[in-house]
């Protein structure tokens, strides 16, 4: 009998209930924290706002809420998150877990939740403090530490940019509670190389696409070999 309770406990333990206002925290692996994610948590508690936090593994900030660890079938999780979230929030995202967003990697759950949310209109947001440029300079200037190399801060900046066109909202603290609010988007379109090479069998030289719609890597990819214009509006 002990034996059919451990099980089922097991099977059951992460079928929990939604949390009621459908935000979600993940906290990625060896991912950046500090204040950028204290200030976040600080807003998310001071309008009572208590979502539902999930980790892989070890995590730096300190978090006022349970944590649950994600663990097991990956893809049963996946399932119940994407009818659970309603707004997703990374305050410890390393870069290499948003530059393999970039190329649209979903091995990962919390990268086929984050992929999931941002094509299902679904706003995911990252604190503005954890990958701020205006803060480099402010650092150079006060003297108080070393800012990144240029080059590494360029090419930062093209990761961020690249990150922004997926849909990721990089957040102030003044503006989170607002962005809260918000109403999700609709589902946004999809490009893929086969919608290219499809154009490219009619002969077609443009692509018009909705201002929101999302691109694959090898879509663009697919687009420069065939001459085709992916052209948004």
């Amino acid at each position: 009998m002990e034996r059919v309770l451990i099980h089922i406990l097991g099977r059951y333990q992460n079928k929990l209930p939604p949390s009621p206002t459908g935000v979600v925290i993940l906290l990625t692996p060896a991912g950046a924290g500090g204040d950028g994610a204290s200030s976040l948590f600080q807003v998310l508690l001071e309008r009572g706002i208590v979502p539902e936090v999930w980790s892989q593994g070890t995590y730096s900030p300190i978090v006022p809420w349970s944590v649950r660890q994600l663990k097991g079938n990956g893809e049963e999780w996946l399932d119940q998150m994407k009818q659970r979230t309603r707004v997703l929030l990374l305050p410890t995202p390393s870069l290499s877990f948003l530059a393999r967003l970039t190329e649209w990697e979903d091995e990962d759950p919390f990268q086929a939740l984050t992929l999931h949310c941002l094509l299902h209109g679904k706003r995911v947001g990252v604190p503005m403090r954890i990958f701020d440029p205006a803060g480099w300079k402010r650092v150079h200037q006060t003297g108080t530490r070393n800012p990144p190399p240029l080059s590494l801060q360029r090419k930062l900046q093209r990761l961020l940019a690249e990150i922004q066109a997926l849909g990721v909202n990089f957040l102030a603290k003044e503006t989170i509670v607002s962005w809260l609010m918000m109403e999700s988007c609709e589902q946004r379109e999809l490009v893929t190389a086969e919608d290219v090479e499809g154009a490219a069998s009619h002969g077609d030289q443009v692509i018009v696409v909705s201002r929101e719609a999302l691109i694959t890597p090898l879509a663009s990819d697919t687009a420069k070999e065939r001459g085709i214009r992916i052209k948004k509006q």
